[in-house]
């Protein structure tokens, strides 16, 4: 993990746990974000570097007529298929992470900044954080939460649940975890909480570094 300022958490989570909830909260308590799904979003536009990549690697189907992504053929292929999820993320994360980089490198005056990633395990972004915050719920408020959000069925809300790393496996590896089974109320004062514990703990680290302790 990096140790540079400044401090970098890693916000990740399983689909429909809540992430961008508490990235939004991180935003009101005045963290700047970095948001991983924006910086593809970016790269997939109509002559993007990551939309060229996608069509050598795909094929010009998956480029629309009018020069955009064709997303649902993605989604579609990659539902039937997971080792294509994989070869998607091997085409797309290094040219995300170059950006990624880059936008750490225009916040590097900040204390600490928020680098939202729903695939942060996935990516291998491991190293690029200093603490891995995992946001996480029971498996059937996940599903719900995604059925409602994009107006699916239980099965495709399980299909793409299923395209990214176990929940056990995420668990093991993050440094805090944060179970968001209640409202938005009782995830600010958790989040608002973890801010100060950790603010604290910088300030004194920072301290002790001066003092030479």
């Amino acid at each position: 993990m990096k140790q540079n300022k400044p401090y970098v958490i890693g916000l990740t989570g399983t689909i429909g746990a809540g992430k961008s909830t508490c990235s939004e909260i991180f935003m009101q308590n005045g963290i700047k974000v970095i948001d991983a799904d924006k910086i593809a979003a970016s790269v997939l536009e109509k002559d993007g570097e990551g939309l060229e990549a996608v069509k050598e690697a795909f094929g010009e189907d998956y480029v629309l007529e009018d020069g955009t992504y064709n997303r649902e053929l993605m989604k579609d292929t990659i539902l039937k298929d997971p080792m294509m999820h994989e070869k998607l993320n091997a085409t797309l994360h290094p040219i995300i992470e170059d950006k990624v980089r880059k936008a750490f490198d225009f916040l590097k005056d900040e204390d600490v900044i928020v680098y939202d990633c729903p695939l942060l395990f996935e990516a291998g972004q491991e190293s690029l954080v200093d603490e891995i915050f995992l946001v996480t719920a029971d498996e059937e408020t996940r599903l719900e939460r995604l059925k409602k959000r994009d107006d699916i069925s239980e099965q495709r809300a399980k299909d793409l649940s299923d395209l990214q790393l176990g929940e056990d496996e995420k668990l093991d590896r993050a440094d805090t975890v944060l179970y968001n089974d209640s409202d938005r109320d009782d995830l600010k004062e958790a989040i608002e909480a973890y801010l100060r514990f950790l603010k604290n703990r910088l300030k004194s680290q920072s301290e002790n570094f001066t003092s030479g302790t």
